[in-house]
């Protein structure tokens, strides 16, 4: 269920455990039952959430024309890449492997300071879901205007330091993940991409 945008781990184990709930199904029944309603934490504005999101997690398994995801990609690049403080900015995974359709869309940029790159993001017009907002990674919905996954693909802005080079082996796993030539060579492209660099699922809800 945690695949419904606006349903996180927390609130998707509160469902579970005070009603039972464990499928999208039970979910959507449950709503139109009015069995939320009672929970604490949820409401009238809580049910129309959770059935946008229930529409649109059925509508994820389709997947958006190279065209019109890198038309997406483009905008997004050249946005974030004229942030001040931004060093690089470019698209990443299924985009840079030229797949016929694209599930999602990644980008990967290099700053010193994450917020400003962030912020940015989640203020584009296009975007029309903030489904996770954090120091390295923004997981938005932008709006397409193609029919697949309900006229919007999701994106996942990771942001890193720049590093003018490789880091040395004694760094830590851990901190290597976190520059610019170690995320960008675990992100060029190859379909095994590691989550740790270039994940396409939210990292918080």
């Amino acid at each position: 269920m945690t695949k419904i945008p606006a349903l996180g781990p927390k609130r998707a184990f509160q469902l579970y455990r005070e009603l039972g709930i464990g499928s999208v199904a039970e979910l959507s029944a449950a709503i139109d039952q009015g069995r939320l309603r009672d929970l604490r934490g949820f409401g009238p504005r809580s049910e129309d959430k959770l059935r946008s999101g229930i529409e649109l997690a059925r509508s994820l398994g389709q997947r958006v024309p190279l065209n019109v995801a890198s038309d997406v990609a483009e905008r997004i690049v050249a946005v974030i890449g004229a942030v001040p403080g931004c060093q690089r900015c470019e698209h990443a995974g299924s985009l840079r492997r030229f797949a016929e359709t694209i599930g999602d869309v990644d980008v990967l940029a290099a700053a010193s300071d994450s917020g400003p790159l962030m912020r940015k993001i989640v203020e584009l017009p296009e975007v029309t879901e903030v489904v996770a907002h954090g120091d390295t990674k923004t997981s938005v919905r932008v709006s397409t205007g193609h029919h697949a996954q309900g006229g919007s693909i999701g994106v996942d802005l990771r942001v890193v330091r720049p590093g003018a080079g490789a880091p040395p082996c004694s760094t830590s796993p851990a901190r290597r993940r976190t520059t610019w030539p170690y995320a960008r060579s675990r992100c060029a492209g190859s379909s095994s991409c590691p989550s740790t660099a270039c994940s396409t699922r939210p990292a918080a809800t």
